[in-house]
């Protein structure tokens, strides 16, 4: 998986704190598919 700093600190965050991630990056998509994250999924209006 190659991604940044910031999205991996961010998912590292996430999993300490379990809580989903509020994103529209489809990067967290592909980390989500590699390592223990969710995501929040907004319904488009």
């Amino acid at each position: 998986i190659q991604g940044s700093h910031i999205d991996f600190l961010i998912c590292a965050v996430a999993e300490r704190h379990d809580t989903s991630i509020f994103t529209t990056d489809d990067d967290f998509n592909q980390y989500a598919e590699h390592i223990p994250v969710t995501l929040h999924n907004a319904r488009m209006g």
